[in-house]
């Protein structure tokens, strides 16, 4: 017979292995913080996670997988399985759940009774109706007349969009990325994916971003690729982020975001250089600043993403002032360490506090 899984154990190596290492100054014997100001705590004896910037929602390791990486149940058992933190789960089972001390995937061994999910193709709660794919969520929908109701709509078309490119890096030189476009608060397919975040006050949409896997973006350059998932940041009429400003939906594992995808066409990527950076608007600073393509992690920059970036012929590893400082010099280092060669430095933003804010600045002295 198996045992329990202890995932207050498995909790402490997901944290680092998603936040880095813990702030020793800010950490104790019961609790453990990240980041510089502490935002992401685990509490040691439970196993609770808490994002103090995301929505102060305590959540255990499968549900903090779900929510962050946007995958159901099986997904994030798998997720784990992929990175060393489970054993394979007994595919014997059919929702393949990992077997608990009693020999099933239920903990308690109380049979609950099957429920019918709701006929309703609005329900937020999960389960009640197929997953929407990232896909589905940007492919345009049309009304009787032929005017676009709902999915992807270029920057061009979206007034809310290009404020938030202005607010944020000061401004992007038409044509916009390929890969960057904004879905409206009226998209059914948004809401079924990202539920009550999109009822927040203010809201009239989310900036998206296409995520791929490297080769992909390759082999879609100039154009985007199809996503495998999508990160959106929620904005304002006047391109203002709303309080819980960004979500991400789909798998996240092995893809990024690209500005400047079409400096890859045709180019062998050891003959490319590229920046590398957390988010989306520090991606277009890099971008438009630099002139070369740069790739956004949408999460913190780890080394278990080295193997992808040694591919490339320079990388410079961009940093926030004052935080990320820790990750970005190991994944500069595990960069280096698969190449064989010093490829990759750590950029550090000299006239803001990131790549984004440099921008800015540099747009209002001119």
């Amino acid at each position: 017979m198996s045992t329990a899984t202890d995932w207050a154990a498995i909790a402490k190596d997901v944290a680092e292995y998603m936040y880095g290492s813990p702030n020793p100054r800010l950490s104790n014997s019961r609790e453990l913080r990240f980041g510089r100001k502490g935002s992401k705590s685990l509490r040691l004896e439970t196993g609770v996670l808490v994002d103090f910037e995301d929505d102060r929602k305590g959540r255990g390791v499968l549900a903090l997988i779900e929510h962050t990486q946007g995958l159901d149940r099986e997904g994030a058992i798998e997720w784990l399985c992929q990175r060393g933190f489970l054993s394979q789960p007994d595919k014997s089972h059919p929702l393949r759940m990992p077997r608990f001390a009693n020999g099933t995937s239920n903990p308690t061994g109380i049979q609950r009774p099957a429920t019918t999910p709701k006929d309703s193709s609005e329900s937020n709660i999960p389960g009640h109706q197929r997953r929407v794919t990232p896909q589905e969520i940007i492919t345009p929908r049309f009304a009787a007349d032929g005017r676009q109701t709902a999915g992807w709509l270029r920057i061009e078309g979206a007034g809310p969009a290009r404020a938030w490119l202005d607010n944020k890096i000061g401004g992007y030189p038409s044509p916009y990325p390929s890969g960057l476009g904004f879905v409206p608060r009226g998209s059914l397919e948004m809401r079924r994916a990202l539920g009550r975040w999109t009822e927040q006050p203010g809201l009239v949409g989310a900036i998206c971003a296409i995520i791929a896997p490297i080769d992909h973006w390759m082999e879609a350059a100039p154009q985007h690729p199809t996503p495998t998932a999508l990160a959106f940041v929620g904005i304002t009429l006047e391109g203002q982020q709303v309080g819980e400003s960004k979500r991400t939906y789909g798998r996240l594992r092995d893809a990024f975001f690209v500005a400047g995808v079409n400096l890859l066409e045709k180019t062998p990527l050891d003959a490319v250089v590229t920046g590398v950076c957390e988010g989306i608007a520090d991606a277009l600073a890099i971008n438009r600043l630099e002139g070369i393509p740069a790739i956004a992690f949408c999460s913190t920059p780890h080394a278990g993403r080295a193997q992808d970036l040694a591919r490339f012929g320079g990388v410079h590893v961009y940093t926030d002032v004052g935080e990320g400082e820790i990750q970005a010099g190991a994944l500069a280092t595990g960069i280096n360490l698969v190449a064989g060669s010093t490829i990759a430095d750590i950029k550090r933003p000299l006239l803001g506090k990131d790549a984004a804010d440099v921008a800015t600045r540099m747009e209002r002295r001119t």
